[in-house]
């Protein structure tokens, strides 16, 4: 990277945009409902006057991304302005240290972790910017501009309406909820591969739904399916002897990292048998964390990162996965206009693969005073 790069910064201005889109379809899986696809945007304008963009994670309660904008104004602004900084990597560490105790104190580290993650996307963005290159360049990547994607949010009833126009596009990879039953499970495996075919990648996630006597006795049955792997079988919080039990039970692969926080806790997960690291930028650490946990896996070990946000955190974590060679990039194809204006899936996945342009500097998506005028949350409620 250029000098020009690496030259001193301060954040002089941070916006922060709460936003809210209706779905006329709520978005199911095993431990809830999104009835309305909320969105949580931060600028932040450095001092040579270039803003970059960045998503906080706040899905979920409804009422989340109100609670984390006023952390960022009220709690990590004061410190992201105070000073200038050398990198990016010394940004999220700064705002990371100086909110450690107060995060602990109200029980809170994970919110505190997704707005840390989101300022420093967007810093990183900006500083892309500055020097006009393009993010996954700017952070380490080499010549690719690509990475395969899969089909995420498919469940039971939206797979026949949702995967046969995505195998008509080219999409070569799916992921199915499970976590309703076997049976339920069973039908809607058979429904899916019907569709897609043998050689089609196939992925189940049952987000943190069965013990782990239910998640070794489902893999007797699932592994009948010849899957890519199985996703959060059981509780993130669980211990590390119930995660050993069931990787060691498992003829699949076994994917987690969406709800851990911190590089010690994914080398434990590491440790304990699983196959493939799914950290979110936008849930913990931004790209300086994500990068982290990259540098730290081990020979062997597929990164597959979770995505489910709007176009700045899509964008975002694509230039992730593209520098750091990722397996897969889960990419969210139930309804999202935060996501479909700004990043629209026909325009950029093509035969399978999410492709990056290669010239655009920064991530490459900027929200327009429309945009988020248009989806703006009018009240509390609207998360």
């Amino acid at each position: 990277m250029s000098v020009e790069a690496d030259r001193p910064f301060r954040v002089v201005r941070i916006d922060v945009h709460r936003l809210a889109a209706p779905l006329a379809t709520p978005r199911r899986n095993a431990f809830g409902a999104m009835t309305e696809r909320p969105g949580l945007l931060v600028s932040a304008t450095l001092d040579c006057g270039t803003t970059g963009w960045g998503e906080i994670f706040a899905n979920w309660p409804a009422f989340g991304a109100a609670h984390r904008a006023r952390i960022v104004t009220d709690c990590l602004s004061p410190h992201a302005t105070a000073r200038g900084f050398e990198t990016a990597a010394e940004f999220w560490q700064t705002l990371t240290d100086a909110t450690e105790v107060l995060a602990i104190q109200c029980a809170e580290p994970g919110p505190f972790a997704q707005a840390i993650g989101g300022l420093e996307i967007a810093v990183q963005d900006a500083l892309a910017r500055r020097v006009g290159v393009p993010l996954w360049r700017y952070i380490g990547g080499a010549s690719q501009s690509r990475v395969r994607a899969y089909a995420s949010g498919v469940t039971a009833g939206t797979l026949d309406r949702l995967v046969p126009p995505l195998c008509d596009a080219g999409w070569t990879a799916f992921k199915l909820k499970v976590g309703f039953g076997a049976d339920a499970d069973r039908r809607a495996l058979d429904r899916l591969r019907g569709h897609v075919g043998p050689n089609a990648a196939v992925m189940v996630d049952a987000n943190q739904a069965w013990s782990r006597d239910d998640a070794i006795a489902n893999l007797a049955w699932l592994a009948d399916y010849d899957l890519t792997w199985l996703e959060e079988p059981i509780s993130a919080l669980a211990s590390g002897d119930d995660w050993k039990a069931v990787c060691a039970a498992s003829p699949i692969p076994i994917a987690a990292g969406e709800n851990l926080r911190g590089a010690a806790a994914f080398k434990a997960t590491e440790a304990a048998g699983v196959a493939v690291l799914q950290p979110d930028p936008i849930k913990w650490g931004g790209l300086t964390g994500w990068r982290s946990v990259a540098n730290a896996r081990s020979a062997g070990t597929h990164f597959a990162p979770h995505c489910l946000c709007g176009a700045v955190g899509s964008a975002a974590t694509a230039a992730l996965a593209v520098a750091e060679d990722a397996a897969f990039m889960e990419v969210d194809v139930t309804d999202n206009p935060l996501r479909s204006e700004l990043w629209p899936l026909e325009t950029h996945v093509h035969d399978g693969c999410i492709r990056i342009d290669a010239d655009t500097p920064g991530h490459g998506v900027t929200p327009t005073e429309g945009y988020l005028e248009r989806w703006h949350a009018r009240d509390a409620s609207s998360g």
